[in-house]
């Protein structure tokens, strides 16, 4: 399949994905530890402060690790 097609996909399943079953998946591939080092890198790297600020950058940079894997590991039937 192609890459555009695979995140394609993966952007429809991920705009369909409730909160509880995207929460399931982050625990499936990230533990405690790997969210900790994503949110000290965004407060290090990007200056990032505010918790609600830090919060959403720190979902928005999961999605894009679970969009990577699902693009070279087709993740596609763990999503839907």
């Amino acid at each position: 399949m192609e890459s555009n097609k695979l995140l394609e996909n993966y952007l429809e399943l991920l705009a369909k994905m409730t909160p509880e079953k995207m929460e399931k998946l982050v625990e499936s591939h990230l533990n405690d530890e790997d969210l900790l080092m994503i949110i000290d890198h965004l407060e290090d790297f990007y200056g990032v402060n505010g918790e609600e600020e830090t919060g959403t950058l720190a979902q928005i940079f999961v999605s894009g690790i679970l969009g990577g894997l699902a693009m070279s590991q087709n993740l596609s039937e763990e999503i839907s």
